[in-house]
């Protein structure tokens, strides 16, 4: 029975991957553009508010 559940499990993890590759990596790019310009505005507001 164990053996059952670790493949549904195993099974269930493989999904989740893939559903991640999915959803994660191809707009990793982009996404990480947006944070970076997030950052950017970030740290320029606080360097405004150093003055």
């Amino acid at each position: 029975m164990g053996i059952h559940v670790d493949g549904r499990a195993s099974q269930r993890l493989d999904a989740c991957r893939e559903l991640g590759k999915r959803l994660v990596y191809r707009p990793t790019k982009t996404r990480l553009d947006r944070d970076y310009a997030d950052l950017a505005s970030l740290a320029n507001l606080s360097e405004n508010w150093k003055d």
